[in-house]
């Protein structure tokens, strides 16, 4: 990988300085928390940052609507109601966990979804809204990439610029989740039903209408001016097809939710 490129990994995203990392795989308890959280407002100044560094969770102006689409791998879109400050306050998080884990992928939102219900006084319930999204579905010429050799690894994306993006280790479930959270503007939803594990790059022609609020919309990537649109590269280099779709989609309806209880 190309020194420029940063590693990002499934289910800890900073849209800002774009920086995760990877942790083997291990056996991690069955019920792991955050032992120790801290959460506080964030400095005007502040940039978008979320990470896991060493053994703890961290995020610089972070706000509710950017914990629970973390927590809960959706959209901002797909949460719906609650307080206009849901989306305005931004806040410093720095949380531990109970046991020596590294928290990464389900395990980490997991123990995120917790950290919500406990300090923020989280509660929602389920349901489904017509709103406009892409579908990912199959080509008609099939896959075109290829399986990854370690099926086991936590999913990861890093991108050399906005337009050049390199995944490893992941679903296209996975891949759904990343177009989502750092490229488009509505969910993204896998209906190919595959599980294998893919590694592959994916390069296209960003536009205006990508990576709005991350640090790589104004960055686009070397070589891209004269790539294919998003829609024509991933159908010609990955063998899938995004489409844009309007139907029910799911959405988390908060109930009631709280600031932040004091540390």
């Amino acid at each position: 990988m190309s020194r420029q490129a940063t590693l990002l990994f499934f289910g800890v995203a900073l849209a800002a300085a774009i920086v995760e990392r990877a942790f083997a795989a291990q056996a991690p308890p069955a019920n792991p928390v955050f032992d120790v959280a801290s959460i506080r407002p964030s400095r005007p100044d502040e940039r978008l940052e979320i990470f896991v560094r060493g053994r703890q969770f961290v995020t610089t102006a972070s706000t509710l609507y950017d914990l629970i689409t973390l927590a809960y791998a959706i959209h901002a879109r797909q949460v719906v109601g609650g307080p206009s400050w849901m989306e305005t306050e931004k806040y410093d998080v720095t949380a531990e966990p109970d046991s020596e884990i590294r928290p990464a992928g389900q395990q980490l939102r997991l123990m995120v979804q917790k950290l919500l219900a406990d300090r923020f006084r989280l509660a929602f319930h389920r349901d489904k809204k017509d709103m406009s999204a892409f579908t990912i579905i199959l080509a008609n010429t099939g896959i075109k990439i290829a399986a990854s050799p370690n099926q086991t690894a936590n999913a990861g994306v890093g991108f050399q610029g906005a337009g050049s993006m390199i995944v490893k280790s992941a679903t296209i479930a996975d891949f759904a989740n990343f177009m989502q959270r750092y490229v488009l503007d509505r969910p993204v939803v896998d209906e190919t039903h595959l599980t294998t594990k893919y590694d592959f790059n994916l390069k296209w022609a960003a536009n205006e209408t990508q990576f709005q609020g991350r640090a790589l919309a104004s960055e686009p990537a070397q070589g891209t001016a004269d790539a294919s649109d998003l829609f024509t590269a991933i159908q010609e280099q990955l063998g899938l097809k995004m489409e844009s779709s309007k139907g029910p989609v799911d959405v988390l309806v908060i109930d009631s939710v709280q600031k932040p209880t004091e540390n």
